[in-house]
C-alpha cells in the first residue's frame, strides 16, 4: 500500500517530464482517447543522447504513474517496463488480465482478439489501483477502413470497441487513457475519427543540428558506428541541410559514411536526403 501511495504522490511533480510531448500535452489538456499520427516512430533528442521516441514517451508515462499496456497484432499484450512496477500493482493488473482471459505476449487472433478488446473496455472504464495507459499500436491494422478491403468480424469488434471506449464518459472518470498509434491514419476506420488527433511533426533544423552534435560526441568517445562531419561541415550546416528529415534517416548519413570510412559531406547528405524524400512520400 505504501508503494501505491508513493507512486501516486509523485505523479503531479513528475508530470513536467511529458508536458513538452504532444501525448503529454493532450493528457494535461484532459484528453483521454487519442490517435497518434505523423512522425512518432522516430528518434528523439534528450539531454546528451538520442532515444527511440515511443519508448521515451512510454517511459515518461510510466514515470508519471501510469501502468502502460501495449497491444499489437505482432506482439500481443505487453506490460511496459513491468520489472519496475511495484509488486502489488503488477499482481493486480495481471490478475485482471488473467480473469478476462487476456494472455500476455500472445498474438490476438479471432476469438482471442474479441476477448482482448472486451477486456480492455472493462479495465479502461473502471478506476484502477494505478492509472492505465492502454496503447494500441498499428491501429490501422486492427481497425482498418472497410473501403480498402474486407474486414473480418474480430476487427469489426475491435473497431467498435475502440469507438465505444473513446466515447464512454466512464473513461474520463477512471483516470485511464487510450492511445492509438496509426502508421497510416488514412487507412483507419472512420469510426476512429472521434479520437483526439495528436500529431508528431518532422524535426526542424535545430533538432537535426542537435542530433548531429550528439552523434559527434559519440564519435569523439570512440563509437565506430558513426562517421565524423567533414571539415567544412558544422552541426548547424548539417541541421539546415537535413531540415524536415526524420532523425533515423539522419542517422543513416552517419552510418553510411562510417561504412565507407569517409566523413559526412554535402554530397552524401544530398544523396541520402533524396532517397528519404522518395521513401517518406511513399513515392507520391
Amino acid at each position: 500500500m505504501n508503494a501505491i501511495m508513493k507512486r501516486e504522490d509523485n505523479v503531479e511533480k513528475n508530470m513536467f517530464d511529458i508536458n513538452t510531448e504532444p501525448i503529454g500535452n493532450a493528457i494535461l489538456a484532459g484528453r483521454v482517447a487519442m490517435i497518434v499520427q505523423g512522425n512518432f516512430n522516430d528518434f528523439a533528442n534528450r539531454d546528451n543522447d538520442t532515444f527511440y521516441k515511443p519508448n521515451l514517451v512510454y517511459q515518461d508515462l510510466h514515470r508519471t504513474g501510469y501502468v502502460v499496456i501495449i497491444t499489437s497484432l505482432s506482439s500481443g499484450v505487453q506490460i511496459f517496463n513491468r520489472s519496475s512496477i511495484p509488486k502489488v500493482l503488477l499482481e493486480n493488473i495481471e490478475k485482471q488480465l488473467k480473469r478476462l482471459g487476456i494472455e500476455q505476449n500472445k498474438t490476438p487472433l479471432n476469438e482471442e482478439m474479441i476477448r482482448l478488446f472486451r477486456g480492455a473496455e472493462q479495465i479502461l472504464t473502471k478506476k484502477q489501483k494505478a492509472k492505465i495507459a492502454w496503447v494500441i499500436d498499428y491501429v490501422d491494422h486492427l481497425a482498418p477502413n472497410p473501403l480498402n478491403s474486407h474486414v473480418p468480424d474480430e476487427k469489426k469488434v475491435a473497431t467498435e470497441t475502440i469507438h465505444k471506449i473513446s466515447n464512454n464518459p466512464d473513461l474520463r472518470h477512471s483516470g485511464n487513457v487510450l492511445i492509438c498509434v496509426a502508421n497510416n491514419n488514412s487507412l483507419c476506420n472512420p469510426l476512429l475519427n472521434d479520437l483526439e488527433k495528436v500529431d508528431y511533426d518532422l524535426p526542424d533544423d535545430h533538432q537535426t543540428a542537435r542530433f548531429a552534435e550528439i552523434i559527434q560526441g559519440k564519435v569523439i568517445n570512440g563509437d565506430t558506428r558513426y562517421a565524423p562531419l567533414a571539415d567544412d561541415m558544422t552541426p548547424e550546416i548539417f541541421g539546415r541541410l537535413t531540415k524536415g528529415m526524420k532523425l533515423n534517416d539522419c542517422e543513416d548519413i552517419f552510418t553510411e559514411a562510417a561504412i565507407k570510412k569517409e566523413k559526412v559531406t554535402f554530397q552524401l547528405i544530398n544523396k541520402i536526403k533524396a532517397g528519404a524524400i522518395v521513401k517518406n512520400s511513399k513515392r507520391t
